[in-house]
């Protein structure tokens, strides 16, 4: 019984020294972000949202076409969808993982040759299987190529595999086997990364097995990855929400398919190899690059999206929003110039302005300086604000 009350005292304690701790936290951050808020020294940007929009507009015009997408039939389980440009070094063992997949489940392989001009088509026809449907077309960039894979597909599910990756033994084995054991829409694995010869196991979202009622539990997805490969997915989610032609396409992933979705389930154990080099996406730096601006311009395309899908403006979407206009706006396009950074904070302060009905009561205090900084065109307080943990 003394042992009992011992203990039962011993959990109380704990409880309330971690409450105390948290408080004291919470206080501290508070403090931190009213001392940061109120008397860093002010820059404050005097441009006009008409001049900063014409000034972006000069650079690069938000008129990215939307490719419309006929879903086939259902006929097998799973299509893979293979995206290739200037990949001759790659392509091969990225084929040749997929075929090597031992699996009880039917799947077909569509691969997208994305007008490459080194041997890339030379070593997808050197592959001979009733699995594989290849097909060519004129350069037009990751996005495209993926919706042109999204309408020659006949699978239930939906892979994405870039190129210069490849999958894991087992890999669709282990996918389906939770998707059909948990009626999940998206399966995430984890992966790991390649570098020269270097492996590197990726930080998974979640240490074990994990099964999230999105409607239940929405900002959950707040934790998960943006990559469009790593997944299995089901295809409805595609039905009127093909990639958009902008550049960072990808931004569809989380702004909107992931949301859509009503089970997701995400294992800790690496389904495929994740490739970092130069020529690859995220070996390359595009710094400057006026296509960046893309960044801001997807926000107000999937904005539209969200609602003809009829999908809800939650505090997930607002948050994503809030993100998009942060680190990820800053970094891609600081290296344009201040007066860029200037337009594209006016243009992200009216952009926020107008959905101030919606913001969530549960911001980080990054978040709530990072908002304030945009609404109050504080550019000294914005750059804090990216710089520094709260």
């Amino acid at each position: 019984m003394i042992t009992a009350i011992n203990c039962d005292t011993k959990r109380t304690f704990n409880s309330i020294r971690t409450s105390i701790k948290n408080s004291f936290e919470s206080i501290k951050q508070s403090i931190k972000l009213f001392l940061i808020s109120n008397f860093l020294r002010k820059e404050i940007i005097s441009m006009t949202y008409i001049e900063a929009i014409s000034l972006l507009n000069d650079i690069r015009t938000d008129s990215a076409p939307v490719d419309a997408i006929n879903f086939k039939q259902v006929e097998v389980d799973l299509s893979i969808i293979i995206p290739v440009y200037n990949a001759e070094k790659y392509i091969g063992k990225c084929i040749e993982s997929v075929l090597e997949q031992v699996t009880k489940y039917s799947f077909e392989v569509i691969i997208i040759n994305d007008g490459s001009v080194d041997a890339s088509l030379e070593v997808i026809k050197s592959f001979y299987s009733d699995k594989i449907s290849s097909y060519s077309i004129m350069n037009s960039g990751p996005g495209h190529a993926r919706n042109i894979g999204l309408s020659k597909a006949k699978g239930k599910f939906i892979l994405f595999l870039d190129a210069d990756d490849y999958l894991l033994p087992n890999a669709i084995e282990l996918l389906f086997n939770i998707a059909m054991s948990n009626n999940s829409c998206i399966v995430e694995g984890n992966f790991y990364y390649l570098q020269q010869s270097s492996f590197s196991l990726s930080k998974p979202s979640y240490p074990k097995l994990t099964i999230v009622n999105v409607e239940n539990d929405a900002r959950t997805v707040l934790s998960l990855n943006g990559y469009v490969g790593g997944r299995i997915y089901n295809r409805y989610l595609f039905e009127f929400a093909s990639f958009p032609n902008y550049k960072f396409e990808d931004t569809i992933i989380y702004f909107i398919i992931i949301r859509r979705a009503k089970i997701i389930s995400i294992t800790s154990t690496p389904i495929f190899v994740y490739r970092l080099h130069e020529e690859s996406e995220s070996g390359r730096s595009n710094k400057g690059s006026p296509s960046n601006l893309d960044t801001f311009y997807i926000i107000s395309y999937l904005i539209n999206l969200n609602n003809k899908l009829n999908l809800e403006f939650d505090d997930v979407l607002y948050r994503f929003m809030l993100r998009q206009l942060g680190a990820l706006l800053y970094f891609r396009n600081s290296m344009m110039g201040e007066r860029v950074v200037d337009a594209l904070i006016v243009a992200a302060k009216n952009l926020l302005d107008n959905y101030e009905s919606f913001v969530p009561t549960t911001l980080t205090y990054k978040e709530r300086c990072l908002k304030k900084a945009i609404q109050t065109l504080n550019k000294r307080l914005y750059k804090v604000c990216l710089y520094n943990e709260f």
